[in-house]
């Protein structure tokens, strides 16, 4: 399974999340703000992050065009994740560099399975042969 980097600052459903994510077989690291997920970011690899769209310090989107900028996350699927009843803005998520995005109504098997879809499209993007 995957090493994740949940970021939510809800303190119960990150909690939640990590619970969940975890009984699925992934290790998971969590952090409260977008300053807690760079730290985390620096410190260790991960195979994905999902973010909280709406955080208090740095929203989703502009966190993730901070990490797209870091070399060690420039390909590290980015999956951000929403409480809002119009999802995130699909064209805020592409111009940021995120991978996909998921409703936070998104049941625990759907979730998996849009990391594993991330985690499996980075993989083949990595493998891919380059035409320059």
């Amino acid at each position: 399974m995957a090493h994740l980097l949940v970021v939510d600052d809800d303190d119960v459903l990150r909690r939640i999340l990590v619970l969940l994510l975890s009984q699925t077989g992934h290790t998971v690291v969590d952090a409260p703000d977008a300053a807690g997920a760079l730290a985390c970011a620096e410190r260790e690899p991960f195979d994905a992050i999902l973010l909280d769209v709406m955080m208090p310090d740095l929203d989703g989107y502009a966190l993730t065009r901070r990490l797209r900028e870091q070399p060690a996350t420039q390909a590290t699927p980015i999956l951000l994740f929403t409480a809002s009843l119009r999802g995130p803005d699909p064209a805020l998520a592409e111009a940021a560099g995120a991978d996909a995005y998921v409703m936070k109504t998104t049941n625990p098997g759907r979730l998996n399975a849009q990391i594993e879809a991330a985690l499996a499209a980075a993989a083949a993007r990595r493998t891919a042969p380059r035409h320059d």
